[in-house]
């Protein structure tokens, strides 16, 4: 199963239902301060062996092809929304079971970018 730190654009409750389903579910906020670079959201997730899943698609992508360009070695992946297919954020309610399908993956997430 994939265990996922939640950027701060996800809500705080979202994701507190989804560790209540039993993942392994970290929001931002529980471990950073608000406004923290994406950048340094991905070291963090990184160093925690966890998938970021964020709606902020181009800085955390960038931040994925840097880590392994920069030899860094695999990241443990990323989860974000196809380019222009949400103009603006899922409500919790619609954004929860694509969360779920994520969290319940048993394969790995490592250097894997999954859309949603």
């Amino acid at each position: 199963m994939a265990a996922l730190l939640v950027d701060e654009g996800i809500s705080r409750d979202l994701a507190q239902q989804l560790v209540g389903q039993g993942f392994t579910v970290i929001h931002w906020l529980a471990i950073g301060p608000k406004g923290t670079h994406a950048s340094l959201v991905f070291l963090a997730a990184q160093h925690r062996s966890l998938t970021v899943c964020t709606w902020n698609r181009d800085d955390f992508m960038f931040a994925a092809i840097c880590w392994q360009n920069w030899g860094q070695g695999d990241h443990h992946g990323i989860i974000v929304p196809k380019q222009g297919k949400y103009r603006a954020q899922l409500p919790p309610a619609q954004l929860y079971p694509i969360l779920v399908h994520h969290c319940a993956d048993t394969s790995s997430f490592v250097n894997r970018i999954e859309w949603f």
